[in-house]
């Protein structure tokens, strides 16, 4: 078999397994019944790829993951459609996949304002009407819109496939990340497994954040739901480490009053020391 052939077969395996994982991690719990194949679906069972094995490091995403589902579930509840960016399709994408679903936390942070967490709390124990709740999201939807013009809506089933789909691919480079070559090079991180498990030494990369303006705050997020994650300060440049997988990147400081997104550079570690942001 040549080099080639072991590293198509490992991407194959790299993404069926991602696929697995990211049907896991949305719908809440293991499918241990469902058998996963390289492009997201199900297939026979000699493809098989077990979920609950601790090979990857996924505390980050079943936290987003968890979110995900949370505000989803809200916005259903409310009739509300999906928050959600313009990103740049990456090349040979279908053309809707230049969309990310965002998290409710990013509206709160850029405009004040009651937690969506607490809307929950609130619907499920009778102390806030829908109606209220409803009437809240949907101005803070329509504000946040006046501030950023790639802010758009989304319906439910495109958010969850968009999801599902930047999930499972962020995966795949993970999994090859930690389970390659690439692994014994790289720096090691203390970070958990899972989420409420012990910390252990995990591969990371490390990268460096450049923009035109100094003094600013960087913040990641990975490229399947747009959450806000602090980076490094101050550019330039701003460096740090990170786990293997596609990010986004954002700023604030300066005459950014709110964390802003540079939805042209989406960046896949390991493979690139550094990006230039144009702020």
């Amino acid at each position: 078999m040549s080099p080639d052939d072991r590293q198509d077969g490992a991407s194959r395996e790299a993404r069926a397994r991602a696929a697995y994982l990211a049907y896991e991690l949305l719908d809440g719990g293991p499918v241990r019944d469902l058998i996963a194949h390289d492009e997201g679906g199900f297939a026979d069972e000699d493809q098989a790829v077990p979920a609950d094995d601790d090979r990857t490091a996924l505390a980050d995403v079943e936290q987003d993951a968890a979110w995900f589902r949370q505000q989803l579930a809200l916005l259903s509840e409310l009739g509300l459609e999906v928050p959600a960016l313009t990103v740049e399709p990456s090349a040979g994408s279908r053309p809707d996949a230049g969309v990310v679903p965002i998290s409710l936390d990013l509206l709160e942070r850029a405009q004040g304002g009651r937690s969506w967490t607490d809307s929950i709390a609130g619907l499920r124990y009778g102390t806030e009407p829908h109606e209220q709740v409803r009437d809240q999201l949907s101005r803070r939807f329509t504000a946040y819109g006046r501030l950023e013009h790639r802010f758009r809506l989304i319906p439910h089933d495109v958010a969850r496939q968009q999801v599902r789909a930047r999930l499972t691919g962020f995966l795949a480079v993970r999994i090859v990340a930690e389970t390659g070559e690439q692994r014994d090079r790289a720096p090691l991180m203390r970070l958990p497994r899972r989420r409420g498990h012990p910390a252990t030494a995990v591969p990371g990369c490390t990268f460096e954040v450049t923009t035109n303006t100094p003094g600013l705050r960087v913040f990641w997020s990975g490229a399947y739901f747009l959450t806000s994650n602090y980076f490094s300060a101050p550019t330039s440049p701003a460096s740090s480490t990170l786990q293997s997988g596609t990010y986004l990147f954002g700023v604030d400081g300066g005459a950014y009053r709110t964390v802003t997104w540079d939805t042209s550079a989406q960046v896949t570690l390991p493979g690139n020391p550094s990006v230039h942001l144009n702020f």
